[in-house]
């Protein structure tokens, strides 16, 4: 009679040299063997069977974490989803709780398939567990102090078992359940000393390029119970996130600083990483204008200066606090800080402080229309800098000397100076830096009036933003690109540009340069013709230039004003001299040589 017998077996057992495969394999060529694959449940599958599980054994399975641990754990398996609920229900009826663990019967299993393995495939595979489910496979062969060909047998064997499998240049675990169940049954102190282990290989293979190891490194020394080593790459990986644009990330691992830090408050290394942690949350807070939670961070450094021994971190840190007083409209306290950051940049000494503390005096000069003191510091700063050959701050000296020279209406040394800055930008293949000098000589162009040379300067700048992605050099471009299309007496266009800008500034949320755009697309807006919306837009940017303290933009906006009140329909012409003498007075107190001509 007929009969039919019904059988399960693991996949890898398939593939494995035994009887069991020898005796399918010969039914499967004599017709005899349908062989059906089973795949593992879904996510959503797994979740359904935990909760008429848990449900059938009066358990509640409403927590998110659980269902996701089990997930994690089983991958989708049956029986491991029955073994794992089994044990997290004992485990919350003994009032033990927290992450669910393995079951004894599962680990047993896992235990059997390593069993005969080779000893170097099984010092492999520990060593793997605890690098995590994937495997740098250069940083393995370094921590695993064996002889190349051990290396390569044991991988070779852990790869034919099913334990790993290659992706890639890297190993991973085929099954992550693995990996768990032979970390959680390292003893601590043996768990701790291999963490320390895959760290220093880490180091030796990724010496080159270690920025992208820093939160594996972290992982690793906080583990191995080398806290302060944690933190020096906690903070370093929280750096490089925010040199990325990463505010997220970066911001998480700057708390995670501070919190460790204050455990380890006797410690000076400690204490130097926790100023670098609050340098890094004030920075991020001044990107997204929260001008209040920066100054809170900066204070707290502040509170702390005499303890601070690194030159640097001060100068950092007044640096920040000068930034933050000009932006409040604090001219004085701006000064102060920064008078007191090139001091300690002095003092410290290294070209890494002294430049940020010089560029930031500078350009607080700059905005607050003193140009006399920093003629003389800007050339100086450009001569250092150039035989020194540090071609960036190069480049930053000489196109903050063009605009100088373009501030003081002397046009010709402006775009002399621009064209240097781009030359410098362009031999380091540096794509932000060259778009900022590019940028900078296409405002000396349009305040000459070169119009066109102008936009094709805005437009290299442009698509080097475009393509790298920078929102905010984009949205000042739009801006910039409108005044010079202005000048060209092409308004129609010009508008398009403005209420481009106009829309980014929303969607970045930020008000720099906005009042001076809508003060210019006010005289777009008349050179248009369209007197009553230019009166309209004028008052605006009027209003909110005065309340940013940005008297540049206020005179433009003056400007505007003055020229409506003249209109036929208006003539006011009381009120047109008031507004456009106290235009004069902002442009004369700034220096604004082109634009005293131009409202004159």
């Amino acid at each position: 009679m007929p009969v039919l017998f019904v059988g399960t077996v693991r996949a890898e057992e398939m593939d494995q040299q035994n009887l069991l495969s020898d005796v399918l394999r010969d039914l499967e060529q004599d017709g005899r063997l349908a062989l059906i694959s089973l795949q593992p449940l879904s996510r959503e599958q797994t979740a359904e069977l935990v909760q008429g599980l848990a449900e059938a054994v009066g358990d509640n399975m409403e927590s998110k974490a659980r269902l996701a641990d089990i997930w994690a754990l089983s991958e989708g398996n049956p029986q491991i989803i029955v073994e794992t609920l089994r044990a997290t229900v004992a485990q919350g009826r003994t009032g033990r709780s927290g992450r669910a663990q393995l079951p004894d019967r599962v680990r047993k299993d896992l235990s059997r398939l390593l069993m005969p393995l080779g000893e170097s495939a099984r010092k492999l595979a520990v060593l793997a567990s605890v690098m995590g489910p994937r495997v740098d496979y250069a940083v393995l062969r370094q921590a695993a102090n064996l002889g190349g060909d051990e290396i390569v047998r044991g991988v070779e064997e852990l790869v034919s078992a099913q334990v790993l499998k290659a992706v890639g240049e890297d190993l991973v675990f085929a099954r992550k359940r693995v990996q768990r169940a032979l970390y959680e049954d390292l003893l601590p102190p043996r768990r701790r000393a291999l963490h320390a282990t895959v760290a220093r290989a880490i180091r030796a293979v990724h010496a080159e390029e270690l920025e992208a190891q820093y939160q594996a490194l972290a992982h690793h020394h906080r583990e191995a119970r080398n806290m302060v080593r944690a933190l020096e790459c906690e903070t370093a990986a929280g750096l490089a996130e925010l040199n990325r644009g990463a505010r997220g990330p970066a911001r998480k691992l700057f708390q995670r600083v501070l919190i460790s830090a204050k455990a380890l408050a006797g410690d000076k290394k400690a204490q130097a990483l926790e100023v670098d942690a609050h340098l890094g949350l004030a920075a991020i807070a001044e990107i997204e204008e929260d001008l209040n939670t920066a100054l809170e961070c900066l204070k707290a450094v502040e509170s702390r200066f005499d303890r601070i021994e690194i030159g640097q971190q001060r100068a950092a840190t007044l640096i920040a606090l000068s930034r933050i007083a000009h932006m409040h409209a604090d001219k004085d306290r701006a000064y102060h800080y920064a008078r007191g950051a090139l001091t300690e940049a002095r003092r410290g000494g290294g070209e890494s402080v002294w430049l940020p503390a010089e560029r930031l005096l500078a350009r607080i000069h700059l905005m607050n229309g003193n140009y006399g003191p920093i003629a003389d510091r800007l050339a100086h700063r450009l001569e250092r800098t150039g035989a020194l050959d540090l071609r960036e701050d190069e480049a930053d000296a000489a196109a903050s000397l063009g605009l100088l020279h373009a501030l003081r209406g002397d046009f010709e040394r402006a775009v002399e100076h621009g064209r240097r800055a781009v030359r410098t930008a362009e031999s380091l293949a540096n794509e932000r830096c060259l778009a900022a000098c590019l940028q900078f000589l296409g405002m000396s162009q349009a305040w000459r009036g070169d119009f066109r040379a102008a936009l094709d300067t805005f437009d290299k700048a442009g698509d080097i933003a475009q393509a790298r992605g920078d929102l905010l050099r984009l949205y000042s471009l739009h801006g910039h690109r409108g005044f010079a299309l202005s000048g060209a007496e092409r308004p129609d266009e010009a508008l398009q540009e403005f209420e481009t800008a106009e829309a980014m500034a929303k969607r970045l949320n930020t008000t720099f340069f906005l009042p001076l755009f809508k003060a210019w697309m006010g005289e777009a807006l008349l050179q248009a013709q369209k007197d009553e919306e230019a009166l309209h837009l004028g008052r605006e940017a009027f209003q909110q230039a005065a309340e940013l303290n940005q008297p540049w933009a206020r005179s433009v906006a003056l400007r505007v004003l003055a020229r409506v009140l003249t209109q036929p329909e208006v003539r006011d012409f009381t009120g047109a001299e008031k507004a456009i003498r106290s235009a004069l007075g902002d442009q004369d107190g700034l220096g604004l040589k082109f634009e005293m001509a131009r409202s004159l």
